[in-house]
């Protein structure tokens, strides 16, 4: 039984790994705390002089010749140095449009953390690393969900988002179905300030970008974290291998490929992948840095569900809030063809859907647009998608509400 060696804990060494953590948090534009257990888990991964080197580099890009004048080993050994960082996470390649190569430190997620998850599989130490992220992270963050503080992180987070303050780390594209049926409503849509997005799928998405840039598939590090801390596989059934999504020559598919742990494919086996993880339940998280879909190369794609997926694990255990990007919420249409069978309530990733007294009732304010409801229904339409462009912000549960501890 492998046994965590005791880390090293000395106040110089463990201000090298703040540093550290703050120079890579600063590459994400959206925000992702830096806890004392992301700093435990530097310590886990990083030798004495790995944090060392890693200490000099700042938020810029680097040649591969400025990374190495910055050590002071030989050239055969540089490469193999540097290679160990990239398959740790460290260190980001990315190739410009005339094929030059760039390197930087990674943000600390989606970046970094994932990597150095990917890093561990199959190693002695991987299930003790993935508790450290993926099981103590969100159990730092439980013990500041109290009464009066849980309220007023809430408050604050509807007062910056309203402000345009905080954006959206992720967006929510749903499969194709109800989506593109007429809504029959006899009334405008409420909130006028929200634009009104021109029907957008995932497919979509595929078709636009599977013809400018290349996908990649890799395993979902969520699922196997999941599994690994809690022994049991995904509760809806959606398997670990080839269930996330990346385009683009440059950036996390990019460099997940390069390390053997990630597959380059052909659109149609995206489209495949995407009609068997959504008939299961997933929901087609974009996640994204620096800048949004329609105008970034870059793209992933998580096929979620809340019993693995970070982000709504988190929300449905309490742990974290959430902030998304949706095109469409769910509204009752046809209330008198429901037949009672939960699905809707079972498949909903955010919990904005409750049977009471045999009356389907949705939450608008929770409801993140993903269309599970409609697709988990085998009959007659109960619910269908209204197309609406908002911002909807997952509070920070309280202990009746949870689905998960």
């Amino acid at each position: 039984v492998y046994k965590r060696q005791a880390l090293k804990r000395s106040k110089e060494h463990r201000n090298k790994l703040k540093k550290i953590a703050k120079e890579m948090s600063r590459r994400n534009e959206r925000v992702f705390p830096v806890t004392p257990p992301i700093i435990d888990a530097l310590d886990f991964i990083l030798d004495r002089d790995e944090v060392d080197y890693l200490i000099q580099l700042q938020d810029r890009d680097y040649t591969y010749e400025e990374l190495m004048a910055l050590s002071t080993k030989s050239s055969d050994e540089f490469r193999k140095f540097s290679k160990l960082l990239q398959k740790k996470g460290f260190l980001e390649e990315t190739v410009d449009k005339e094929g030059n190569d760039y390197w930087s430190l990674s943000p600390v997620g989606a970046g970094w953390v994932e990597m150095a998850m990917f890093y561990y599989m199959g190693r002695p130490e991987e299930r003790e690393f993935h508790k450290l992220i993926y099981f103590e992270v969100f159990e730092y963050f439980k013990k500041y969900n109290r009464g009066p503080f849980r309220g007023f992180i809430n408050r604050s987070i509807s007062a910056l988002t309203d402000q345009k303050l905080l954006k959206p780390n992720n967006e929510v594209l749903p499969f194709p179905g109800n989506v593109n049926k007429t809504i029959p409503i006899d009334k405008s849509l409420e909130n006028p300030a929200y634009e009104i997005y021109p029907r957008k799928t995932i497919n979509e998405l595929i078709e636009e970008r599977a013809e400018l840039y290349a996908v990649y598939t890799m395993p979902c590090i969520c699922r196997t974290a999941k599994k690994n801390v809690y022994g049991k596989p995904c509760s809806f059934g959606i398997e670990a291998e080839d269930s996330c999504l990346f385009f683009g020559d440059r950036g996390f598919g990019y460099n997940v490929t390069k390390i053997g742990i990630g597959r380059k494919i052909s659109k149609q086996e995206a489209l495949d992948i995407l009609h068997k993880t959504s008939e299961k339940g997933a929901v087609h998280t974009i996640f994204y840095e620096k800048d949004d879909i329609f105008t970034r190369s870059e793209v992933g794609i998580c096929n979620c569900c809340p019993d693995c997926c970070g982000l709504y694990r988190a929300f449905n255990a309490g742990a974290m809030p959430g902030l998304l990007k949706s095109y469409y919420y769910a509204s009752v249409v046809n209330l008198h063809e429901c037949t009672g069978c939960k699905n809707c309530v079972k498949y909903c990733p955010t919990q904005a859907i409750a049977l009471i007294n045999d009356s389907v009732h949705i939450n608008k304010d929770r409801c993140i647009g993903c269309a599970q409801c409609t697709i988990q229904f085998t009959g007659n339409s109960v619910i269908t998608m209204v197309p609406e462009t908002r911002d909807v912000i997952l509070p920070l549960l309280g202990p009746a509400e949870r689905r998960y501890e």
